[in-house]
């Protein structure tokens, strides 16, 4: 998707195979602009996906004032978020309450599993369930490469480190 999205809901689970990029509102958004979004389905997608409960892929541009409340499921190696699977725009005013479930050498966070871009004023409160314990996984980020700041996580989304791994360069 390219452009803008307003007011916007999407209520039906939703999947998808190997090397898809899925989300329950959007699969991929290129430097789009997204404002006051929910989805509340499951998102299911195979291996080496980038899944997430409302965007697959936030390729630049913005998410605000949105939510995901359906759980997500992907296999081995993938990048999996309550809310965004990958993250390289920014996002704000966002919360995340599903599960989030992916395969061995995943990345999963409770509201973004990877972030190359910023989170601010966000929360996670969904169960975090990597399949082998020493992927990498966090209540809100799984793997942050960028910036997050004034952010939350509650309920099961607690039980684990909020970051999962950060990285500065």
């Amino acid at each position: 998707m390219d452009g803008s999205l307003s007011n916007a809901s999407a209520l039906g689970n939703v999947r998808a195979g190997d090397s898809a990029v899925i989300g329950g509102l959007v699969g991929q958004g290129r430097n789009s602009i997204l404002r006051n979004a929910v989805a509340a389905g499951t998102v299911t997608a195979g291996a080496n996906a980038q899944a997430g409960g409302l965007v697959g892929n936030l390729a630049g541009g913005s998410l605000a004032n949105a939510q995901a409340k359906g759980d997500v499921e992907a296999g081995s190696d993938s990048r999996a978020g309550g809310l965004v699977g990958w993250n390289s725009g920014q996002i704000s005013n966002a919360s995340a309450s599903g599960k989030v479930t992916a395969g061995q050498g995943s990345v999963l966070g409770g509201l973004v599993g990877g972030n190359i871009g910023s989170v601010r004023f966000s929360s996670a409160s969904g169960q975090i369930v990597p399949v082998d314990p020493s992927d990498i996984h966090g209540g809100l980020i799984g793997a942050n490469l960028g910036q997050q700041s004034f952010n939350s996580v509650e309920g099961e989304a607690a039980k684990v480190p909020m970051i999962g791994r950060s990285y500065t360069f």
